[in-house]
């Protein structure tokens, strides 16, 4: 009887993980080819660059606790290009990340920073080349976060029967046995180069929007332990439009897919390609004044192991400012009050960016 019912609940994982990325893979060539046919029959009536873009979305990579143990690549859209002017750009984002399950414990926060010096060679034509690295420590987020919950009478999930502002993560195996037990996060230590190129396929029409084309190569130059971390090389492509619906509201979608040439961190296997899609909402409120919604998709990191397999979802809601003569300042936080499972618990994203 006994072994009748492991077998049922071999199946059971079987057929809750398998579906939902069968269904992402379907849907992404699905898109591709969707956004593709936007385009193509109104190439002759552009219009001029810049039209379909705002102050554009967040540059924020995933904060989930799925894929904080590695850093994803930015999502990407098209944007309005400068032929001939550099354009810099320096991003930090600040995040808590708690998860708990049978599976796994991971108890700790971390900081993305991002620099990055591209050049636009035409209208069409952005290249760049970026530094990214995420440190992990033990912060101090943890007290703010229970405060709130507890005003907001909202669950701990756990999170009140640890001591504050620890690094911790805690790894076990189908039989519950721990396969992992540290708390030096410092292992996890990532760092990268980058060169990424962009190409606006179509300026968009007064219907139909702009859509362009990105691609990315990565190096990792600091990689976690782990044992094929011989291989720090990580490759993303990318689609993604921009729609202008009026002067004071604009949309941008922008789906990935990446591939990474290190998938095994510490004890844990992760899948070594995985798809995205980021959703973000423009309201212009003043011409140099904007208010922004967010929402990014990102298939799971891990293989069969718990919610680290299941696709995080994380919004983030903010602001973009250009004061005159300066560039862009931009502002946004990120919470999962909407959204709680394998989400980031509390997140603080800041980045400017300037054209010369």
């Amino acid at each position: 009887m006994d072994s009748d019912r492991f077998v049922h609940n071999q199946s059971c994982t079987r057929s809750c993980f398998k579906p939902t990325g069968t269904s992402l893979f379907r849907l992404f060539p699905a898109m591709v080819m969707a956004l593709l046919m936007i385009s193509m029959p109104v190439l002759a009536e552009e219009v001029e660059p810049g039209y379909h873009f705002g102050l554009g979305p967040f540059q924020i990579r995933s904060q989930s606790p799925a894929h904080s143990l590695r850093l994803s690549l930015l999502p990407a859209g098209p944007g309005k290009i400068i032929p001939g002017h550099f354009q810099a750009r320096i991003g930090g984002t600040w995040t808590n990340v708690w998860g708990e399950e049978e599976r796994y414990l991971l108890d700790y926060e971390m900081f993305d920073t991002d620099l990055a010096l591209g050049y636009g060679i035409s209208p069409r034509i952005f290249i760049s080349l970026g530094y990214d690295r995420r440190d992990y420590f033990g912060g101090a987020m943890d007290g703010f976060i229970q405060s709130f919950h507890d005003i907001l009478n909202l669950d701990q999930t756990g999170r009140s029967e640890y001591p504050r502002n620890q690094t911790r993560i805690i790894l076990y195996d189908e039989a519950g046995n721990v396969l992992l037990d540290t708390d030096d996060v410092d292992r996890l230590q990532n760092a990268g180069i980058s060169f990424s190129a962009q190409y606006i396929l179509h300026h968009g029409t007064d219907r139909w929007p702009a859509v362009g084309l990105s691609g990315t190569l990565r190096y990792g130059v600091e990689t976690p332990d782990g044992g094929d971390d011989g291989e720090p090389i990580d490759v993303g492509v990318s689609l993604g439009i921009s729609k202008r619906w009026s002067d004071r509201w604009y949309t941008y979608f922008s789906g990935g897919f990446t591939y990474y040439g290190q998938s095994e961190y510490l004890e844990l296997q992760l899948n070594d390609t995985v798809l995205s899609a980021m959703l973000g909402l423009e309201w212009r409120w003043r011409p140099n004044f904007s208010i922004l919604f967010q929402y990014l998709a990102i298939q799971g990191a891990a293989e069969d192991f718990g919610q680290l397999s299941d696709p995080s979802q994380e919004v983030t809601f903010g602001l973009k400012w250009q004061p005159s003569n300066m560039g862009v300042i931009e502002f946004g936080i990120i919470e999962n009050i909407f959204i709680h499972d394998n989400s980031p618990d509390l997140g603080l994203h800041l980045a400017y960016t300037h054209q010369f």
